[in-house]
């Protein structure tokens, strides 16, 4: 009722704040993904469209080698 009275539509808060709880879950959520999953998660995804079976042991084995040996623990703190 407060609401009301300020000229606030209370339904439209109430959406608003758990618009703003979910952008922030989310937000939480792509910051605790490694390189190494999200790169993971990609050739997961990615694969079936690959025409050849070597590509996606090629690119498993090229990040295995290059890439998660040297990922900063830092790599989503930005």
């Amino acid at each position: 009722m407060r609401q009301v009275r300020a000229g606030i539509d209370p339904l439209a808060a109430r959406q608003a704040e758990e618009l703003a709880a979910k952008a922030e879950a989310e937000a939480a959520a792509i910051k605790a993904i490694t390189f190494e999953a999200a790169a993971k998660r990609y050739i997961d995804v990615r694969e079936a469209g690959w025409r050849n079976p070597k590509h996606c042991a090629q690119w498993r084995a090229t990040l295995e080698t290059y890439a998660y040996p040297h990922e900063s623990p830092h790599f989503n703190s930005a």
